[in-house]
Order: structure tokens, then C-alpha cells, then sequence
């Protein structure tokens, strides 16, 4: 074990985190890692590089745990995991894992995930070491979503109408969709609808991918944390209860409350389809207008003004989320953002 001249500095604080980290010299120690301890003093740390996104946490003390990629930028938080939690966690694109004493993590506004209960993630680990996971956008075997895949997934960018959030060719307040988009107070997507995230999102909602919806929901945050969104609870796109058995699952639904999971945001469910209204894939922008049009309605809790994020997992000219804030709205809602993963653009 090395005791190295290292501190773990918040960068926009200045604060120290640890005074001093040590680093296991061999694959041995880094698998041990705080297993044989007893405690973790206040300003120590222990430095596991690499752990490859692979890591015990099973210790006899609760902890705070930080994953960091290559860069050391921040990939996963778990504050005051419980002693002897035991469980093997696989973080995507994680490299290495700082492990300090609970409620260290606690003063510096990080972005938390809760430790997932302890049948779920034993579970998890046990399926993932079973059946590896297969990236959503090219197959690698291993992981969900490759760091290949992200790189080429293409985060939308400035020019973006304020309202819609489409791409525009300049600088301006609006791209005309005030017209159409009269209850949605803005509608955001992370990234265009191409290349590996297209693939990524057939097979997530077509193929039975369930478990693609974390790298999905990430790129969510992501975005949430780059536009500055802030809303009080999230919901999602339903479907309706014949689609909805036919598939298994809604995958705006596991993308929402994946996403309230990352960001600790409260879920509200409620909102329900009315009708088995036709796919909207072909159909121009007003067809898609009347195709959904009253298909919504709220049946959930008093809303009493809330603000509220619709998650969905494609938007095209926004007809779907724009007739979810109709039903929202009259159900007493304040704010209405629509959230989606992916953009088509026309």
C-alpha cells in the first residue's frame, strides 16, 4: 500500500476532500481495497486505479464512493453506502474509484445516485456477469453504451429555437412553432436522431433492451445539467394499456424514473392515453397534430402548479408531448417541459 503526495481538491470550492489517498500497489490490493479495515479516518482517502469500472464495495464502515473516468471527471456519486453492503458494481466509463469516509461527498452539491437496494444490484451484478451486456450502438460486448457510440452520438447545438429546442440555421428568438406549441413551455432533446443513438433507441424500444435505459438516461442529465432545466417532478409519454402489454414495458416510463433516480427528483404518474392512437412514424406535422389530439388525460394527484418534466424518448415536430401538456395544464400543472433523448430532424 503507497501513501501518495495526492489530494482530492473540489474544484469550484477550493475544499479539500482528502488530505492524503493511498493507492494498493498490486491487482490484489486494489481488489481488497478497504475490506480489512476498521475505519477510514477523517481526511484520508483510497485511491483504486485502475478499478475499470469494476469495484467490491464491502467494508465493515459506510463510505462515500467516487467514480472517476480517465480524466477524472465525475461519472458516478454513491454517498453513505451501508456497511457490508457487498455488491460489485459495474459503472460505465469509470476508470478509477475514490473511497472516503461517509458524509464527506455530503457539502459540495455533486451529482448523487442512491446506492440501488441490495437484492437489485446483487441481481444485477449476477445477470451482467451471466449474460454481458451488449452496447446498444455498435454490439461491443461488456457494455451498454460504448464510449465509441457516445463519442459519435451528436449532441444538439447551439443555434436551437428557445421554445422547441430545433436546431436552426441563426440566431434568433423562435423558428415559428408558437403556432403549434401553445401549452409546451419548451420541449429539449440531447442529441439528433442518428448513427449509434438511432440504433440504440430501436433496440431499447423495439428489441427489449430494458436495461440501455441508464446510458439513455444519463445523456438526459446531462443535457438537464447543461440547459439549467428545473422542474419539481418528472413524468413521462404513457401508452396505451393494449401497446403497453403487447411490448412489456413503456420505455418513456424506465427512462423517467431512471432519470428522477440520477437527478433525485420525485416521479408523478397519472397521465394515461385515452385511445390507441396509430403510430406517428410517416405522418406529416399536421397529421401528427390531429393523430393525438385529446388522446390525454390526467388521472394522477393534484398537480397544484407544479412543474413538471415530460420525459419521451423521440421528438419529431413535438405533436405528443405538446398534447401531454394540454392534459397537464388542464389538470391544474404550472410549467410543462418536454425532455426527450433524441431529435428528428426534418
Amino acid at each position: 500500500m503507497a501513501k501518495l503526495d495526492l489530494q482530492l481538491v473540489h474544484v469550484a470550492s477550493g475544499e479539500i476532500l482528502a488530505q492524503t489517498l493511498e493507492k494498493p500497489r498490486t491487482f490484489i490490493g486494489r481488489g481488497i481495497g478497504l475490506m480489512g479495515r476498521a475505519s477510514l479516518r477523517p481526511g484520508h482517502g483510497m485511491l483504486i486505479d485502475p478499478c475499470n469500472g469494476i469495484h467490491m464495495l464491502f467494508m465493515r464502515f459506510p463510505i462515500d464512493a467516487l467514480f472517476l473516468d480517465r480524466f477524472d471527471r465525475v461519472r458516478k456519486v454513491y454517498r453513505r453506502v451501508p456497511p457490508w453492503y457487498g455488491v460489485v458494481w459495474l459503472v460505465w466509463g469509470a476508470h478509477k474509484v475514490v473511497e472516503l469516509p461517509a458524509g464527506s461527498l455530503d457539502p459540495y452539491g455533486l451529482p448523487e445516485v442512491a446506492a440501488p437496494p441490495y437484492r437489485r444490484a446483487v441481481l444485477d451484478a449476477l445477470l451482467d456477469l451471466l449474460l454481458p451486456p451488449r452496447c446498444g450502438g455498435c454490439g461491443r460486448l461488456g457494455i451498454l453504451y460504448c464510449d465509441g457510440c457516445r463519442r459519435r452520438t451528436r449532441r444538439l447545438e447551439e443555434p436551437i429555437c428557445r421554445r422547441c429546442g430545433a436546431e436552426v440555421e441563426h440566431a434568433r428568438s423562435g423558428c415559428g412553432c408558437r403556432a403549434r406549441l401553445r401549452r409546451l413551455t419548451r420541449l429539449r432533446s440531447a442529441a439528433a436522431y442518428e448513427g449509434p443513438l438511432e440504433k440504440a433507441l430501436h433496440r431499447f424500444k423495439y428489441e427489449g433492451r430494458r436495461p440501455l435505459a441508464r446510458p439513455l438516461a444519463l445523456l438526459l442529465a446531462e443535457r438537464l445539467a447543461v440547459d439549467g432545466i428545473a422542474a419539481e417532478a418528472i413524468t413521462w409519454v404513457p401508452l396505451h394499456e393494449r401497446r403497453r402489454r403487447s411490448r412489456g414495458y413503456n420505455q418513456a416510463e424506465l427512462l423517467g424514473r431512471e432519470l428522477a433516480r440520477l437527478c433525485r427528483l420525485p416521479v408523478v404518474g397519472g397521465l394515461v392515453r385515452l385511445r390507441d392512437t396509430p403510430p406517428q412514424v410517416g405522418l406529416d406535422r399536421l397529421r401528427r397534430q390531429t393523430n393525438v389530439a385529446g388522446a390525454f388525460r390526467w388521472q394522477g394527484p393534484e398537480l397544484a402548479r407544479r412543474s413538471l418534466l415530460v420525459v419521451d424518448d423521440v421528438a419529431t415536430t413535438g405533436a405528443t408531448l405538446e398534447s401531454c401538456a394540454g392534459a397537464l395544464k388542464a389538470a391544474g400543472a404550472g410549467a410543462v417541459i418536454g425532455f426527450t433523448v433524441a431529435r428528428v430532424k426534418l
